[in-house]
């Protein structure tokens, strides 16, 4: 039992320490220490910089164009925010290697079957009243393949 406590006392610092150490809480040992405020402070590279930006998977109503990529079975960005009754053009790159479709459901359009590294473009009217358009691949089903447009 007292092997097993001093074992405890020995191992429980060192790993308090070396948890420390990796999350940055061991400091710069190559500047002195210092007392007061500003040794309580964190650095400023723990400042998560990517907190301001917008998802990526969202591409907002700043213009009336927008491109989407199809990669991986997958549309980027998956959801599309536009104005209502604004007139909307979608270009499609089709980045996989084999073919797909964006089609909008409750909306009239559909790019129609877009080969492996081939584009189409989209155009139609966004609805007057707010709400949401689904959009989804044809060759692979809404349940594989879909995104969305949100109308403003």
């Amino acid at each position: 039992m007292k092997v097993a406590l001093r074992f405890a006392l020995l191992i429980v610092p060192a790993v308090i320490a070396g948890v420390l150490i990796a999350c940055g809480g061991g400091g710069d040992s190559s500047s002195p220490s210092s007392s007061g405020s500003e040794a309580t402070k964190p650095p400023a590279a723990t400042q998560p910089p990517a907190a301001t930006q917008p998802p990526a998977a969202t591409q907002a109503a700043t213009s009336n164009t927008f491109d989407v990529s199809i990669q991986n079975l997958t549309y980027s960005p998956a959801t599309l925010n536009v104005r209502a009754g604004q007139s909307i053009t979608v270009n499609v790159a089709n980045k996989d290697t084999v073919p797909h479709t964006l089609t909008l459901t409750g909306a009239t359009g559909d790019t129609g079957t877009i080969a492996a590294g081939a584009s189409k473009t989209l155009t139609f009217t966004a609805p007057a009243a707010a709400g949401r358009i689904s959009f989804f691949c044809t060759v692979h089903g809404a349940n594989t393949m879909s995104g969305a447009i949100v109308v403003q």
